[in-house]
């Protein structure tokens, strides 16, 4: 690659991590007064954050019906009643002001923030990931170093989902919903454990959850060069989930489902 895939985790960006729960992130910006959250697992923080930056919650995005990314709507939207609610339609709050799919396009802040819906499915059916101005809110669809586990769907769902993360450009935003980098790192170090840029990122992750800093967000550049899930036609990945299968396996998503296996039985 022609650029340095290893530089600094990127803390001075438009989307910014708010931590919920015990290893969530909500995803939060805001313009003037303004404020835009995705995925609010747990109120008390993202009040918090409006009520000191005296911030008016204008639009929440949903990227799917889990609890732990959509408990903290109803308290937020209580404060806020004319916040608008964006959800895939397999979440079918109450609060939902409108339901988007695959393709549709959404603007807030008058036009300043433009998204696109994209299809993101395994984690479940209807998943939804946001793409906009360099960024990719991608909810438990795309981790650091990993991905979501399917509960819904099959290996080609899982397939079709890092397709579409691969098609992004290199610097791209990654923006996901926990904080699993560690973990994942150390699977990903039992796929490749050959791969220097890996075995780099690995320490680098280490000191900031050592300072008690989030590790996103990251870019598809990065994510290209140490996550497994991403690397499914990389011949030293292709080995090792062969290896652990004692099979040979050929159809990518026959590996990405065999990576996917591989690690939930970690």
């Amino acid at each position: 690659m022609t650029k340095d895939i290893i530089a600094a985790l990127a803390t001075d960006s438009t989307w910014l991590p708010l931590g919920c729960l015990q290893d969530n992130y909500a995803w939060r910006t805001a313009i003037d007064s303004r404020a835009y959250l995705v995925d609010p697992g747990e109120a008390r923080p993202c009040l918090d954050w409006l009520q000191n930056e005296q911030l008016q919650l204008d639009a929440l995005l949903v990227t799917h019906r889990h609890a732990d990314h959509v408990d903290g709507i109803g308290e937020l939207i209580a404060k806020w009643p004319d916040a608008q609610v964006i959800a895939p339609a397999e979440y079918s709050g109450r609060e939902v002001t409108r339901t988007v799919a695959a393709g549709d396009n959404i603007e807030l802040a008058d036009g300043a923030i433009k998204m696109t819906a994209l299809a993101t499915p395994g984690h479940t059916r209807g998943h939804l990931s946001y793409l906009g101005a360099g960024f990719v809110l991608a909810g438990d669809a795309l981790f650091v170093a990993g991905c979501g586990r399917l509960f819904e769907g099959d290996g080609n769902d899982l397939l079709a989902s890092m397709e579409v993360f691969r098609a992004l450009p290199e610097d791209t935003q990654l923006c996901c919903g926990h904080e699993y980098t560690l973990g994942n790192l150390a699977f990903a170090r039992l796929v490749e454990p050959d791969n220097q840029l890996l075995q780099e990122f690995c320490q680098r992750a280490e000191k900031l959850r050592a300072e008690k800093l989030p590790t996103v967000p990251t870019t598809i550049g990065q994510e290209l060069a140490i996550n497994p899930f991403l690397r499914y036609d990389q011949q030293a990945v292709i080995a090792s989930v062969c290896h652990q299968a004692g099979r040979q396996l050929s159809e990518p998503a026959d590996i990405v489902l065999g990576l996917r296996r591989w690690k939930d039985s970690l």
